[in-house]
């Protein structure tokens, strides 16, 4: 169903990139393709300055708040330096076939993101969500994935400045797991217990020891 949905969405900005034009549709695609790469790859990085109050929806918060804001950064830098001020036609065939074609590769982008962000709020594990297709497990195993990923692998070509630890895939994959919370209930990772050090007295904010006399025997006179 969400993939039906994202091609609905897709035809829409196709049918606008030909009112646009090919070269507002190009830079349209590649402010798209940049905020999303931003997003996905800066999302985790943004997170740890997100208030604790915002519990699960930190992550949320912080790939969104990435992509629309390099987005915005992106089409006002656009619109104040080229489309605003340069006007390049194209004959009428090359907009009337690469213009709804550039709209369309960017208005499924556009939803491959959205189902990603909306995949990383706590409404993904409802029952109905589920039913329609928005938990993470179906957007793991569906085309959209691939194709947001194949843009970040492509960004990362270009942007990558030598061997990354993580990939886009990798970087998805981290974006969709739950996190750990701790006892107040805010999210981080998790940290193991040494077992050893419970039974060390001089560990602090640990409870004294109490040592058990040793036995001994008594002599009588």
């Amino acid at each position: 169903m969400t993939f039906w949905i994202g091609i609905l969405i897709a035809v829409g900005f196709a049918a606008s990139a030909i009112k646009l034009g090919l070269y507002q549709a190009w830079t349209m695609l590649f402010n798209v393709v940049i905020a999303v790469y931003i997003g996905v790859n800066w999302g985790p990085a943004i997170e740890t300055f997100v208030p604790a109050a915002s519990g699960q929806y930190g992550r949320t918060l912080a790939i969104l708040g990435a992509g629309l804001g390099t987005f915005l950064v992106l089409h006002a830098l656009s619109y104040t330096f080229l489309i605003g001020q340069f006007e390049v036609s194209f004959p009428n065939s090359f907009n009337k076939l690469l213009s709804p074609l550039l709209g369309f590769l960017a208005g499924f982008l556009v939803w491959s993101f959205v189902v990603l962000v909306f995949c990383t709020t706590p409404f993904c594990q409802n029952a109905s969500v589920k039913d329609a297709g928005l938990d993470s497990k179906t957007f793991e195993e569906a085309k959209m994935k691939q194709y947001l990923i194949w843009w970040c692998n492509l960004v990362d070509k270009f942007a990558a400045s030598g061997e990354s630890d993580t990939d886009a895939e990798e970087a998805v994959k981290n974006l969709l797991a739950k996190p750990a919370k701790d006892t107040k209930g805010r999210q981080g990772s998790r940290m193991a217990i040494d077992v050893n050090a419970l039974a060390d007295p001089t560990e602090p904010n640990l409870p004294p020891v109490e040592q058990t006399p040793a036995p001994h025997t008594i002599i009588p006179p």
